[in-house]
């Protein structure tokens, strides 16, 4: 099963964590930078800003990180070409 960008080879309690996760993010996520803007004014601005330059930093040690780490899973072979290689 695949939900939320989670394998079936990922424990129950994982999927759980990252479910929960993108539930609150997209439960809360409209509203945060909102009320900080609105409510906060100008150093409202200014968190939301490090906010994603925070972000923005982290997402490509992120994305090498998830990289290598499928690079040096094992991939199986998918069923057609199973299925062509029999015959």
């Amino acid at each position: 099963m695949t939900y939320v960008g989670v394998s079936a080879g990922v424990s129950g309690s994982v999927a759980a964590m990252v479910l929960v996760v993108a539930v609150v993010a997209v439960e809360f996520g409209p509203g945060l930078p909102m009320a900080l803007c609105v409510g906060w004014d100008r150093p409202g601005w200014y968190v939301v800003g490090g906010l994603f330059a925070v972000t923005g930093l982290l997402a490509p040690p992120a994305v090498g990180r998830t990289r290598r780490s499928k690079a040096t899973r094992s991939v199986s072979t998918p069923v057609v070409e199973q299925v062509a290689s029999a015959s």
